[in-house]
């Protein structure tokens, strides 16, 4: 088996009311606190659209919360840490995961998250690998690219802004 193409976890979306198709991930869905709309699973959750500033509703199954996204780079947790945790023979299990005598080798090393699964990761220089890497084996955040910032269709005039700021934007266009 071989990886084809490295994925990533962000939601495609076309906006109802311009058409626009966009982008984002589960970091930059909204609540409704407002009690304006209530859905069947609880308040309304969605994005603002980067185009129209409206209000997109999303349904998203969230599994297990993932600490870390694709692009993130990490670092695995220590050799110190592997040789306080290991058993007799070289494992340490951490639930549903474990952590092999293989993949010490790789502690102290810095990796680029390449796909998210629903409890476990990918890591971009070991795609070809059959890893998986679990938030218990990863040391911490070493970099994230792009935090907070959400680029508008080609064509608009070249800026970022996050999905608060769209909203802010939008409900003072509503409320004026």
């Amino acid at each position: 088996m071989r990886i084809i193409k490295c994925g990533n976890n962000e939601i495609k979306k076309q906006c109802r009311n311009c058409g626009c198709t966009f982008a984002f991930d589960e970091s930059e869905v909204m609540t409704d606190t407002t009690g304006r709309f209530y859905g069947t699973n609880g308040p309304l959750r969605f994005v603002v659209c980067p185009q129209c500033h409206r209000e997109v509703k999303v349904e998203l199954v969230i599994k297990n919360k993932m600490e870390y996204r694709v692009g993130d780079k990490v670092r695995i947790k220590s050799l110190d840490w592997y040789n306080e945790n290991k058993d007799e023979d070289g494992y340490i299990y951490d639930g549903s995961y474990t952590f092999f005598p293989c993949m010490s080798k790789f502690c102290g090393k810095t990796f680029e998250i390449a796909k998210v699964h629903s409890n476990c990761y990918n890591v971009k220089e070991l795609c070809a690998k059959t890893l998986d890497w679990t938030d218990e084996m990863i040391e911490g955040l070493v970099s994230r690219i792009g935090e907070g910032t959400r680029s508008f269709a080609e064509g608009q005039e070249s800026r970022t802004k996050s999905s608060s700021e769209l909203y802010e934007e939008y409900m003072e266009k509503i409320n004026s």
